[in-house]
C-alpha cells in the first residue's frame, strides 16, 4: 500500500493544530484560526455533505493547575474536548 492512495477516501479524519502549536499565528492575526465551520465549509466544498458533529468530551485532568488559574485571571472559557465530523460523499 502507498501513499497517497489513488482511489478516493469514504472517511477522513481531521487532526487540526492545537492552539498552542499555533499561538504565535492566533496572536498575530486571529483570521489564522481555524473553527469547525472551516472544516464544514471545506468538506462542503469538496463533494462531502455533513451529517453530524459530535462532541466529544476528554478529561479535565488534561488541564494543569496552572493553565486553570491564567484562564480565571483573563476570564476566557477553556473547553476539553473534540469535535467528530461525520460526512459521506454527495
Amino acid at each position: 500500500m502507498h501513499w497517497p492512495e489513488i482511489k478516493k477516501p469514504d472517511l477522513i479524519f481531521f487532526d487540526p493544530p492545537y492552539y498552542t502549536k499555533k499561538e504565535k499565528e492566533y496572536k498575530e492575526n486571529s483570521d489564522n484560526a481555524i473553527t469547525i465551520f472551516d472544516y464544514h465549509r471545506i468538506l462542503s466544498e469538496t463533494g462531502w455533505k455533513v451529517t453530524h458533529r459530535i462532541e466529544c468530551p476528554l478529561s479535565s485532568e488534561r488541564m494543569s493547575g496552572g493553565e486553570v488559574k491564567k484562564m480565571q485571571e483573563k476570564r476566557i472559557l477553556g473547553t476539553v474536548g473534540r469535535s467528530l465530523i461525520i460526512a459521506k460523499r454527495r
